[in-house]
């Protein structure tokens, strides 16, 4: 009886050690994939972040403005985009938001990105811009896929600018002079992707210099702290005010962000929050 407890109990350690190793290697081999999945994301990540414009990127000769863009993706990869440059003494500029999130989201904002630094270099007309991607978007969307955008061409000589809202949230202008900081009411058109040939309308208004535009996506207010509780148009409104004071934009972007994680209080990030202002130096 001793004999036969004694094998069984080996031969049960025995078992039981195998079954250990077969998991532990399975889980090994998770493991490793998972690393391989997380260093391709994170080289992902750096080659989207790289997309973006710096100030940097514009040209010496332009200083009468202050241009300051920022990210914070929900996951590894998001689905945000901005982008600016300078041609021919006009400011080009636009804010996204892709649907969806993670890779298939990321993979689309390249696409638009791309598409809208090639359409924008020979076109000037905000509208007409919005039109020729929607249709590029529209001859190649087989996931139904969208986005939601805000572009804008700025007359550096006049001081005008010419804008066109494809469903996008409204931008905030701080105008001097004024004690208060307002949304500027648009039209808000439909997204880019979701219907051939849509006539998009043009809008303009004229900026003066020592005025703010402030562009973002809706990650900014809707972020959530842990009660569920969004940030809001309003705190979104109230956190520029403050911020823009500072006369700077990088400290005015950063300073509306500290906002939004004084509301959310270390919850977790459900949506890509970008953010942009153009500051027209006094």
């Amino acid at each position: 009886m001793k004999r036969s407890t004694t094998t069984i109990s080996l031969i049960s350690i025995l078992v039981m050690s195998l079954m250990l190793m077969v998991i532990f290697r399975r889980f090994h081999n998770i493991s490793m994939k998972e690393a391989g999945i997380e260093k391709e994301l994170d080289v992902a990540s750096g080659i989207q972040s790289g997309m973006l414009p710096q100030a940097l990127n514009l040209p010496e000769s332009v200083k009468r403005l202050d241009i300051f863009g920022f990210q914070k993706p929900a996951k590894s990869v998001g689905g945000d985009l901005y982008d600016y440059f300078v041609e021919k003494d006009k400011l080009y500029f636009c804010m996204g938001d892709v649907s969806g999130k993670g890779v298939p989201a990321s993979l689309y904002m390249v696409v638009i990105l791309a598409l809208f630094r090639n359409i924008a270099r020979k076109e000037s007309d905000p509208s007409k811009i919005a039109i020729e991607l929607n249709n590029a978007l529209i001859s190649s969307n087989n996931y139904s896929m969208f986005c939601t955008m805000f572009i804008g061409v700025l007359d550096m000589d006049t001081w005008k600018l010419e804008y066109c809202n494809a469903g996008h949230n409204r931008p905030m202008i701080c105008r001097k002079g004024e004690a208060e900081v307002s949304y500027k009411e648009i039209l808000p058109n439909l997204v880019l992707g979701i219907m051939d040939d849509f006539q998009y309308v043009k809008e303009e208004t004229d900026i003066q210099p020592g005025d703010s535009i402030f562009l973002y996506t809706d990650g900014l207010t809707e972020a959530e702290n842990e009660e569920k509780i969004l940030f809001g148009d309003d705190a979104a409104l109230a956190a520029f005010n403050e911020s823009v004071k500072c006369d700077d934009s990088e400290k005015c972007v950063h300073g509306v962000f500290e906002s939004v994680l004084k509301h959310t209080k270390g919850a977790e990030q459900n949506d890509d929050i970008t953010m942009l202002t153009i500051r027209l130096k006094k």
